[in-house]
């Protein structure tokens, strides 16, 4: 919605293949095009604001001087071995 309450109106272009998935997954779930792209939006928002926020926290962190200890680092990497 734009400031005034009225729904914004944007052009986009898809591709063959995902205007395809779109409209295959559109008819399964019986729902319109357009409200699984205002989904889909609002999914990609909310993961791009979550990691913005992760980001900002741990440079917080940093400037603060709080990092992980040595041991900290070695077992983090512990688990991927």
């Amino acid at each position: 919605m734009t400031p005034d309450g009225a729904d914004d109106r944007l052009e986009i272009t898809l591709d063959a293949r995902q205007s395809a998935r779109l409209d295959a997954l559109a008819e399964t779930l019986s729902r319109a095009r357009g409200e699984l792209i205002g989904e889909a939006i609002d999914a990609f928002l909310a993961q791009q604001e979550q990691e913005l926020r992760a980001i900002g926290e741990g440079l917080a962190d940093a400037q603060a001087g709080r990092f992980a200890s040595d041991a900290e680092v070695d077992a983090a990497f512990a688990r991927w071995r």
